[in-house]
Parts: C-alpha cells; sequence; structure tokens
C-alpha cells in the first residue's frame, strides 16, 4: 500500500516538475515579448506620425476627394454597363486615336498655339463695320483666314448631312444579338441612294443593291470613285452582314480582309466604319462614331 502511494506521488512530482518547467517558458516568452513591444513602440509611434501626416498631405491634396469621384463615376458606369458596352468601346478607340493622330500633327498645334497667342494679344475694343471692311480688302491673311473658314463650314456642312441623325424621346435601335437565337431581321424595303441619309442606315434588300446604287451612294457621301479595292471592302461587309446578320466593323474587315488599318482610313479617310456600311447598305456597325 505505502508502495503504491509513494508511486503516485512520485508521478505527481514529475507532473509539478513539467508544469513548472512550462510556466517558466511562458514566463520567459512573456518577458522577451515585453521586452520586444518596448523596444518597438517607439518605432510603431514613429510610423503612426508619418503615416498620419502623410494621409493629412493626400487628404489635403485632395486625393481622397478624388477617389471618392472616381468610386462614384464607377458606380455610375456599372449602372448603366451591358455586356457589349466593352467591346462598342474597343471598336471605337480606334477612330479616336485617329482623329487624335489628325490633330495632333505639328502644323495644326502650329495654329492652335497661334490662336492661342492672338486671345492673349486680343483688345477688346469692337472694330466698326467700315472698318473691318477696309481690313478685310486690304490684308491678304484676312482673305486667307475667311477663305479658310469656308471651307471649314463647307466641311462642317457636309459631314453633318453625312452623320447619322440625332433621336430624341425615342427608344434606341434595336442592335444585332450575340446570341444566335435572338437575331434580329433586316427591314424588308429600303430607300433609294437619294434618301438614304435620312433613313439612318437602313438595310438594303438584294434585289435594290447594286454597284450602280453603292456608286450613286459614295457621290453623295463624297467618295472617290469606288476602284476594285474599296469594291472589295464593301462587298465584303455586305456579304459577312448577309451571313451574320452583324455589319462588320473595321477591327473585323482588316483581320478578315488582311490589310491595315492604316490602308482603311487612306481608302475611306472620313469616317470608315459608317462610310462603308452606307455603302454596303447594311446597318452602322455596333459601337461605331
Amino acid at each position: 500500500m505505502d508502495s503504491t502511494i509513494e508511486t503516485r506521488l512520485h508521478q505527481v512530482e514529475k507532473k509539478l516538475e513539467t508544469m513548472t518547467r512550462m510556466l517558466e517558458s511562458n514566463l520567459a516568452w512573456q518577458r522577451k515579448f515585453s521586452e520586444f513591444v518596448e523596444e518597438m513602440s517607439p518605432v510603431a509611434r514613429a510610423v503612426m506620425e508619418t503615416s498620419s501626416k502623410e494621409l493629412g498631405e493626400l487628404e489635403r491634396r485632395g486625393y481622397f476627394v478624388l477617389a471618392g469621384d472616381l468610386a462614384q463615376a464607377l458606380r455610375r458606369v456599372a449602372e448603366v454597363y451591358q455586356p457589349d458596352s466593352l467591346p462598342d468601346l474597343a471598336e471605337s478607340f480606334g477612330d479616336v486615336v485617329h482623329i487624335l493622330r489628325l490633330l495632333s500633327q505639328p502644323k495644326i498645334l502650329a495654329v492652335a498655339q497661334d490662336l492661342a497667342d492672338e486671345f492673349e494679344r486680343a483688345g477688346s475694343e469692337p472694330v466698326e463695320v467700315l472698318g473691318a471692311a477696309r481690313r478685310i480688302e486690304s490684308e491678304k491673311d484676312i482673305q486667307r483666314g475667311i477663305a479658310f473658314a469656308l471651307d471649314l463650314f463647307g466641311t462642317m456642312g457636309r459631314s453633318l448631312a453625312r452623320a447619322p441623325r440625332l433621336k430624341t424621346g425615342r427608344k434606341p435601335p434595336v442592335r444585332a444579338s450575340r446570341n444566335p437565337s435572338r437575331v434580329v431581321s433586316a427591314p424588308l424595303s429600303a430607300p433609294s441612294p437619294e434618301r438614304q441619309e435620312a433613313d439612318d442606315f437602313a438595310f438594303v434588300p438584294e434585289a435594290e443593291w447594286s454597284r450602280e446604287w453603292a456608286s450613286t451612294m459614295a457621290a453623295r457621301l463624297g467618295v472617290g470613285p469606288l476602284d476594285e479595292e474599296r469594291w472589295k471592302i464593301v462587298e465584303f461587309s455586305r456579304k459577312d452582314y448577309l451571313e451574320t446578320r452583324k455589319a462588320p466593323n473595321i477591327r473585323r474587315i482588316t483581320k478578315l480582309l488582311n490589310i491595315n488599318t492604316k490602308d482603311v482610313y487612306e481608302l475611306f479617310p472620313s469616317a470608315p466604319g459608317p462610310t462603308i456600311s452606307k455603302l454596303a447598305g447594311v446597318p452602322k456597325p455596333a459601337g461605331c462614331l
């Protein structure tokens, strides 16, 4: 009986020793952690002070306000975003880049700089009609400026005549579906080339469309004679639409015909996407400007 008690007491002593060692180890770890915290506290305070200053500077400069405005703008974009929105934007990007490239030519930038300098120098006193007439008669630069302005207005008028009319108070036109089971059928009849501009890219049936029809439309749009290179693009666009019921954009035309985008813009300098579609007698490509 006594040996049993001694054995149990020995076991208890071992457990107490083990617990004592664990306790001492925990106490040692706590001491090291306390020392680490004590050493790092000044560093943490310095980091917090620096971060507070940097955040304050960012707030002073308006970065937080900008971030809030960007978040709000993204929320608005998300509200109106549709599956076709990003592809349409990408398809229009080529036209935008081409326009920016034209506007950034050195001669155009030089004219813009001269105009800006003239605005800075211009006085506020009005010029009398007779004085203006005398200057127009005697100064060649003014005559050249007026001639250029008249040409510019003429170009703007022709562009406006070719551009699709903006529709207000109406539902947006139905776009060709990406789902083949939801193909939108084309109208059964189409206007003549003389009325086509007023009807906004109406589809021209096979019975009415011809090279003669397209040549008449080309003359109305101010496009030069349709040579074989232009016919190749126009007829491909019509054929592709008849097969897919979706007007091809510039990217698809260049890819499937294995031609450069630059070549398309040289053949159709003014809004090539809409121009090709009108000549082909098909709706305007989705996303075209």
